[in-house]
């Protein structure tokens, strides 16, 4: 038996029509993925339903047989169409899934886009107390000039204050976004404000690491570390790692005890200290090996007029002070500003002089845990020690 050409132009149009009407409501009412295609499954059966009751009603004189041959005339059209509809709604499903994911994916690409630009529009970088620099930092003017054409913003140097801690309270006040700290001061930023931890600055032979030199004039009556109990002691400041923290350890080794054996005065910048222990306004003190060898080879003294005390020094090697950003600086910044720092003396090599670097490398918080034995040696906490 075939079905009349009446039916079948009904069953095609209407699924036409349907089907445009199935299609505009969907993208008019915006649901999840599953409850889309189930309500698109749902229209269609109904709608199937319906043209098949329609065409039975509509052929159901022209079927010889009456209603019960019309009824199995219509059910393998109907099983058909219905199967039809069943893939055709897990197509769509599938589809409606893509779309999301697509439409996800934009957005986060949006968003990724809008933060490709830096945030920061200036690039404060506080250093720790140093001497004559306090006043006069312009010298940094060619390095400050690189960064400022990599990264687009101004880029200056800034000496907060007299004391470490005045360089952290800086940072953690956001009155500058970088510090260039020692390992000790740095311990004392993580307790203060959890800086990002972004580099380390090597010395002009690419190490990144130095020592504690406990120095005395050549000409004084001091030739050993013993024959520093009951003198003055310069040390740079409570903060300083070979100023302070480590001459300290290396004296309790050597059985000195800086309270009780020494009367110590707080030098401020390892220049002052090495410039009292020069014109010998104190016998000894403690100084940095960096500063040290920086001062003989810029002619500042001569390696006959300072004696150092520690002829071991190299027992204790120092890891070199860590590079930080404020910890509300966004990770793009911290990255491009890293980036920056790591390639800086590629392409002109002098530009690192101002900075008496021989570049950068990257380090973690587990580089200073060394620095964190001695201070627990020590018996040293810093998170309590004394600001100033």
């Amino acid at each position: 038996m075939k079905m009349s050409r009446g039916p079948l132009w009904l069953i095609c149009t209407t699924g036409i029509v349907v089907g445009i009407l199935i299609s505009l409501l969907t993208n008019a009412i915006r649901l999840p993925p599953l409850a889309n295609s189930i309500t698109i499954l749902i229209l269609s059966c109904l709608t199937l339903v319906l043209v098949n009751v329609t065409v039975l009603q509509f052929d159901i004189e022209n079927i010889a047989g009456g209603r019960r041959k019309a009824v199995k005339a219509l059910i393998v059209p109907t099983v058909v169409t219905v199967f039809l509809t069943v893939v055709l709604g897990v197509a769509i499903f599938q589809t409606d899934q893509l779309e999301q994911e697509r439409e996800q994916l934009e957005a986060e690409r949006q968003n990724f886009e809008k933060t490709r630009k830096m945030q920061l529009k200036q690039l404060r970088i506080g250093f720790l107390p140093a001497g004559d620099k306090l006043t006069n930092p312009a010298g940094h003017r060619p390095f400050e000039n690189n960064l400022e054409n990599m990264l687009g913003i101004v880029v200056s140097s800034h000496y907060p204050g007299t004391t470490y801690t005045d360089t952290v309270n800086a940072l953690a006040q956001g009155n500058i976004e970088m510090a260039w700290l020692g390992p000790f001061s740095y311990l004392y930023a993580v307790e203060k404000c959890q800086p990002r931890l972004l580099l380390c600055m090597l010395n002009e032979e690419g190490r990144s690491y130095y020592y504690s030199y406990i120095i005395a004039k050549a000409t004084s009556n001091i030739h050993s570390l013993q024959d520093l109990k009951g003198k003055t002691f310069t040390v740079v400041d409570e903060l300083s790692t070979s100023g302070y923290l480590f001459p300290r350890y290396i004296l309790k080794e050597a059985g000195i005890d800086f309270e009780q054996d020494l009367t110590l005065k707080i030098g401020g910048s390892h220049q002052q200290v090495l410039q009292d222990v020069l014109n010998g306004t104190t016998p000894a003190g403690a100084v940095s090996s960096m500063l040290y060898n920086e001062a003989i080879s810029q002619g500042r003294i001569h390696k006959n007029d300072i004696i150092i005390l520690n002829s071991d020094y190299a027992s204790y090697r120092i890891p070199s002070g860590p590079i930080v950003l404020r910890k509300d600086i966004q990770l793009y910044d911290a990255l491009r500003i890293e980036d920056a720092f790591l390639v800086i003396g590629e392409d002109n090599p002098l530009v690192l002089n101002t900075l008496d670097t021989g570049g950068f490398a990257k380090v973690t918080d587990n580089t200073y845990q060394i620095v964190r034995e001695v201070a627990q040696e020590l018996h040293m906490d810093v998170s309590k020690l004394k600001e100033e």
